[in-house]
Order: C-alpha cells, then sequence, then structure tokens
C-alpha cells in the first residue's frame, strides 16, 4: 500500500455532514445546497434528444483519444472562453476529454510531479478535494503542497525545483515573468515565485 494513504484527510461533505448532524432548518425555509455540486436543472431537451437518438452508441467504448469533432469543439470553446489566438489549440495535440474533472486532475499531478525529485505542488484553499489526493500520492513524503485560501504569498527556492499550480486560477510569475496556472514550471535556485490572489473560481 502506498504509505502516503495516511496523508490524506477525510472527504470535506463527510465532514459537512457531521457538522449538520442534529441541526434541521427552518420549517418554513428549504436549504441551499453548496456542497456536491450536481445539477439542479432540467437538462435542456436537446440534449436529451441527442442521447435518445445515439443510445445504441452507450455498448460501444470511445476510443481514449476522443472523437474528432468533440475535440475540435473543446478546442473552439476554450479559445472562445479564454479569448485566446486562433489555431493556438490543437484538437490533435492539445485536447483529452476525460470522464469527469477527478480524473483529469488526478491524472495532470501523476504526470507533471516526480517523486524523485524535489518538487513543490500550490494549491488554492477552498480546493477540490482530488487535488490534495493527487499531490499527495504522487509524491514523495518529503515534499510539500502548499494549500492557499486564495490571497498568494512569495516563495524563493533554495535549489533548482519543479513546481505544479493547480486549482483556482490566481496570478503568478516567477521573477516578475507572468507564468500560466494548471502547469508546471522549473523554479532555478534564487528564482522568485510570487502569487497572486485568485482571479477565478473558488
Amino acid at each position: 500500500m502506498n504509505p502516503n494513504l495516511d496523508l490524506l484527510h477525510r472527504y470535506p461533505f463527510e465532514r459537512l455532514s457531521d457538522l449538520k448532524a442534529g441541526i434541521a432548518p427552518p420549517a418554513h425555509l428549504a436549504p441551499i445546497a453548496l456542497s456536491i455540486g450536481e445539477p439542479k436543472h432540467q437538462s435542456p431537451a436537446f440534449v436529451k434528444q441527442a442521447l435518445i437518438d445515439n443510445i445504441d452508441q452507450i455498448a460501444v467504448y470511445p476510443t481514449t483519444k476522443g472523437g474528432l469533432p468533440l475535440r475540435q469543439a473543446i478546442a473552439q470553446w476554450c479559445q472562445t472562453r479564454f479569448t485566446l489566438p486562433t489555431d493556438s489549440l490543437s484538437a490533435d495535440t492539445n485536447v483529452l476529454p476525460v470522464t469527469g474533472t477527478r480524473e483529469a486532475l488526478f491524472a495532470f499531478s501523476q504526470a507533471m510531479i516526480d517523486s524523485q525529485r524535489n518538487a513543490l505542488v500550490v494549491a488554492p484553499n477552498p480546493f477540490y478535494q482530488i487535488y490534495e489526493g493527487a499531490a499527495l500520492l504522487g509524491q514523495s513524503p518529503d515534499l510539500a503542497a502548499i494549500e492557499m485560501t486564495g490571497t498568494g504569498g512569495t516563495f524563493t527556492a533554495d535549489a533548482d525545483i519543479r513546481i505544479a499550480l493547480t486549482g483556482a486560477s490566481m496570478a503568478a510569475n516567477i521573477d516578475g515573468e507572468a507564468i500560466v496556472w494548471n502547469a508546471s514550471h522549473l523554479l532555478p535556485a534564487g528564482a522568485r515565485l510570487t502569487i497572486g490572489g485568485a482571479t477565478t473560481g473558488t
């Protein structure tokens, strides 16, 4: 068994359930759930119809890479949503569909973190629990994962290290040069990593 399993905390929704145990909301008020994040609204009719029209495809396993039309749509959406240059994302090399965000976030951390080298994982707090799990299970017990409550901080590297920045987007730079979030970066000895407040998300 991976010894780092002992470093993991209970899932936050379990802890939240403990906190709510024995508490009853006022009878005339309906509680607003801000926990799991599952959809609370009806699915659009055209989405349900598309699923019905293609129900036979459920029996067919998709390829790992996913269909080209889907990957093209994802690339185009990202370019529009984040105001990226036209054709800056390739459906063939930059897009990999996944079944859920947990799978993608966990796989990203496993791919980016080298447990045999010094690495620092920086994530916001509050954060999606999978950030912590992926970071702790993918790295050496001697390495650190830092949680930040959306306010950032400044860090100076004592030696060459590779860092992975994940979670809600925060403005970050190395020695004044802006760097991309949700990516890994080499932090040379003596370099200063500065992380500002969260720019999007929670």
